[in-house]
């Protein structure tokens, strides 16, 4: 519990980014600005992805349309697939989505 508070206030401070929080996410740049995308479930090629930084709700950095449309940039440039627009849910500046690998090839990441 105390490692989750200190997580927290260092997120809240700017000391942290989103990927320090999901060390094991790709970092990668769409229209100059960084996100962080990873795995969801291996079994559905199901990722998630949310711009790096430290925090949006608590300085009034609400996500928006522009968001949104980046996260889905990002896990398609990190994986190389197209997204499967069934599966898109976006919410608080994250965005879940599963990738649709044209048949034979797998995601990268």
């Amino acid at each position: 519990m105390r490692h989750i508070a200190i997580t927290g206030l260092l997120l809240l401070s700017g000391c942290m980014s989103m990927s320090d929080v999901y060390s094991k996410g790709q970092v990668t740049v769409v229209d100059g600005k960084e996100y962080v995308v990873r795995k969801g479930d291996a079994q559905t090629n199901d990722y998630m992805a949310m711009p790096n930084v430290a925090a949006l709700k608590p300085f009034g950095l609400l996500p928006s349309a522009t968001t949104n449309a980046g996260n889905v940039r990002a896990i398609q440039a990190v994986t190389g697939c197209p997204i499967d627009l069934t599966s898109v849910n976006h919410g608080d500046g994250v965005t879940r989505a599963a990738v649709a690998c044209p048949l034979g090839t797998t995601p990268k990441y």
